[in-house]
């Protein structure tokens, strides 16, 4: 057994009482903003809800609006616009089709290109959003694996 004498042991307790190199990453939220009823939703980073806004409303503008002073004639200016905060994005730098369903947002299936909605029966099969009409039993064997028996089941 080592026995320490006493400046040996301050410093120890100096070098673990010494801040952390140790980097923190910091995120900056993720939302989905667009029109409600449309599907022109995009995933914008963002540090709030108007910033967010603001991104949206900037690729839309048909004119070169101020940032502060919308010129409120084009399209950019008069849509309604909602941000919806999606954390599960968060330092996702683009989402899946999959990560849209997950995070309860309609998107394309990622097979026939038809509108799919998590709430209509659009599943998040991997990265995937795959429609009803689009499973497969391999798909159903990850999503809801006693379906899939149920399908064996009757065929």
């Amino acid at each position: 057994m080592k026995v320490i004498d006493r400046t040996e042991s301050e410093k120890l307790f100096a070098d673990l009482n010494k801040p952390s190199l140790v980097a923190r990453t910091v995120v900056t939220p993720a939302w989905a903003v667009g029109t409600p009823g449309e599907f022109n939703w995009q995933h914008i980073i963002a540090k709030t809800a108007d910033e967010a806004e603001r991104i949206f409303r900037a690729e839309w503008c048909d004119f070169e609006c101020e940032e502060d002073t919308p010129c409120g004639e084009c399209q950019g200016c008069t849509l309604e616009v909602v941000p919806e905060r999606k954390p599960m994005w968060d330092g996702l730098p683009n989402p899946t089709s999959g990560d849209w369903l997950r995070a309860g947002c309609g998107t394309y299936c990622s097979r026939c290109s038809y509108e799919t909605f998590p709430e209509e029966c659009g599943h998040a099969v991997g990265n995937e959003a795959v429609c009803e009409e689009c499973m497969t039993l391999a798909d159903w064997d990850i999503v809801d694996p006693e379906r899939a028996a149920e399908i064996r089941a009757d065929t």
